[in-house]
């Protein structure tokens, strides 16, 4: 949600799968999103799960980037004048970013249409709910040893509540 990522510098390490996404807020009206990897090894920059960053770095070896992703220090970058480095192949690589509702919507597809064109008139019929004023008021992270599908399932349909969560019903 945008309200995780108030402030210019803000950002959530967003994991999926064996990917890691640095979700940031670069500008008081922009968020970008960049694969947490180094550009020089592919090392982790960040490890914590959300915080507050002035810049990137990279504690192997020491290059570091502006918020926006850009390169701004190579260590020894005399020692790569027979392998010129330009900056825009050292600059972190960015995934697409999209806002929406109050949400903040990535995608690695480096070839998707813009968010914006994917809804289409979507927001039309969903904005009047004014979603962009909901607040997450619980979150809980579980590791369910069966299926994926049969908990996707579960969350799509809600017949099976007054049978299997009888609790506090």
């Amino acid at each position: 949600r945008e309200e995780e990522i108030p402030h210019v510098g803000d950002f959530v390490n967003y994991k999926i799968f064996g990917e890691s996404i640095l979700v940031t807020r670069t500008g008081e009206h922009r968020i970008q999103a960049f694969y947490n990897v180094c550009q020089h090894r592919g090392r982790r920059l960040r490890e914590d799960e959300k915080g507050h960053a002035t810049s990137w770095y990279c504690r192997f070896h020491g290059w570091k980037y502006d918020l926006d992703g850009a390169n701004s220090y190579v260590h020894d970058q005399e020692d790569w004048a027979e392998c010129p480095l330009r900056p825009g192949d050292i600059r972190l690589k960015e995934v697409k970013v999209g806002t929406w509702a109050g949400w903040v919507w990535i995608n690695q597809d480096p070839n998707a249409i813009s968010l914006k064109e994917y809804l289409g008139e979507v927001p039309s019929y969903i904005d009047p709910f004014e979603w962009e004023n909901g607040r997450v008021s619980w979150h809980e992270t579980i590791i369910a040893p069966v299926n994926w599908k049969v908990i996707v399932e579960a969350f799509i349909e809600n017949y099976h509540v007054f049978a299997t969560h009888t609790g506090g019903w």
